[in-house]
């Protein structure tokens, strides 16, 4: 794992995030999606069969669904793209999709481009030429009030009041109106922990994690969260994946530092050493002082590793690594 500043770290690989944090929730907001940013009318509605297979060369569709109703009596497609980026290839790709998708299920196929970045898309969004005449609806997320999101009952949707058009409120301010509204549609606080994370992304892809974090702190209903514990886990656990670095990668990385840490290593050497991040060092070392509350806490029965890390807020593959300590230790 190579070190990487802030920027590097927040790049591309934010952006996929993203991707990750809307493909979760988008099932949740189905209905926001149709009637507010589709304008679209169902009598029924159901998921695509078959979405996990891919169906061109390059990648899957972000969202496919059937939906019935007085225009479409025998059904229609709907196909919508997620965009955090305003790509100039956009009409092929979407072009691809329409073909493949309508030869596949025979049916018309209505399409949408999402684009959640700053401002308005500028993608191409025709293609016409000789007896072509194709075109697909493109949606700017800045379009719509943050109103609209925030009055959502799901937290999937009231996270994206903050990248929705800001009106006249400080970011300062609708931070603390969607964290109040996600406190109050849900009292599980890993619950809490998940969409405040996801909110945190949002902020960062943004450049709004400043003002963002700042009020996340601030904030009483928000005590319990820990903003450098669960950035870490992002960074730590999510960037690696991003990446294509192997679960393994990072558990070995945690296994070494605790090893050099025992030999009385500085930790710019164990950076340098192991080419890995020295705040990816640094906060292993201050998470091993808690080494013998994590073992106390795996030796209780039905001990889960997630819950561990939360309630100890440390990294949860370092939890591993104790636990597999143990393990070896009890065989011995």
């Amino acid at each position: 794992m190579r070190s990487k500043s802030e920027k590097e770290i927040f790049g591309k690989g934010e952006g996929n995030y993203i991707d990750k944090i809307i493909k979760e929730n988008c099932q949740k907001m189905i209905p926001f999606i149709f009637e507010k940013l589709c304008g679209l009318q169902w009598t029924k509605r159901e998921p695509l069969p078959d979405t996990k297979q891919q169906i061109t060369r390059e990648r899957e569709p972000d969202f496919l669904h059937i939906i019935y109703n007085n225009d479409y009596p025998k059904g229609a497609v709907i196909h919508i793209e997620f965009e955090t980026s305003d790509s100039p290839k956009m009409s092929r790709r979407m072009l691809e999709y329409v073909a493949i998708l309508h030869l596949k299920t025979n049916k018309p196929v209505l399409q949408y481009v999402v684009y959640l970045g700053e401002g308005k898309a500028k993608m191409k969004r025709r293609i016409k030429w000789e007896r072509l005449d194709y075109f697909f609806e493109v949606i700017n997320i800045e379009d719509y009030s943050y109103r609209e999101f925030l009055d959502s009952d799901y937290p999937e949707g009231v996270i994206f009041s903050l990248i929705a058009n800001h009106d006249d409120i400080s970011v300062s301010d609708l931070t603390e109106l969607i964290i109040g509204r996600i406190v109050k549609n849900k009292e599980d606080k890993n619950a809490n922990t998940k969409f405040i994370n996801q909110l945190i992304m949002f902020a960062r892809f943004r450049r709004l994690h400043n003002e963002v974090n700042s009020k996340i702190i601030s904030m009483k209903e928000t005590s319990y969260f820990d903003v450098n514990t669960d950035l870490f886990y992002l960074r730590g656990v999510e960037q690696g994946i991003e990446q294509g670095v192997e679960r393994g990668k990072i558990i070995k990385d945690i296994q070494n530092i605790e090893t050099c840490i025992a030999l009385k290593f500085e930790n710019a050497m164990i950076a340098k050493a192991m080419n890995i991040d020295l705040s990816f060092v640094k906060q292993i070392k201050k998470e091993l002082l808690k080494k013998d509350r994590i073992a106390v806490e795996l030796k209780k029965r039905d001990a889960n590793v997630e819950v561990i890390a939360k309630k100890l807020k440390v990294h949860p593959l370092l939890v591993e690594v104790i636990q597999d300590e143990l393990k070896k230790k009890s065989q011995n």
